[in-house]
């Protein structure tokens, strides 16, 4: 019963970082969109990644996702205050976010051997 709680947990720490980098983008440079630097800077716990064999790929899904929040504030199709507020839930979901949030499920798949 409790693995299907693991999954929409899952789901939501991914929004969450993408939120935490959107904060933070300000501040960014082109080093630190590599993962080594961003696990300490946005306060990810880096104890949640060791259960990924995918590490490499995981960062490169989640800046996936920042981008497409990103491109979803500037298109008016996501609100960042006072939280994550998806206006477009058809199209803009569907075409931008689902496909990282599909890549990212498969990496907890993967890591408990579903798939």
């Amino acid at each position: 019963a409790g693995m299907r709680y693991l999954v929409a947990f899952h789901l939501l720490e991914a929004c969450f970082i993408a939120k935490k980098l959107f904060a933070n983008e300000h501040s960014m440079t082109a080093h630190e969109t590599k993962l080594d630097s961003n696990l300490k800077r946005f306060q990810v716990d880096p104890g949640y990644y060791n259960k990924f064999q995918e590490l490499r790929n995981s960062w490169e899904i989640l800046l996936g996702l920042f981008l497409a929040l990103k491109q979803g504030v500037v298109q008016k199709k996501l609100q960042m205050t006072p939280h994550l507020i998806l206006l477009d839930p058809g199209d803009f979901y569907t075409r931008e976010m689902l496909p990282f949030l599909a890549q990212w499920m498969g990496i907890w798949l993967r890591s408990y051997n579903v798939s």
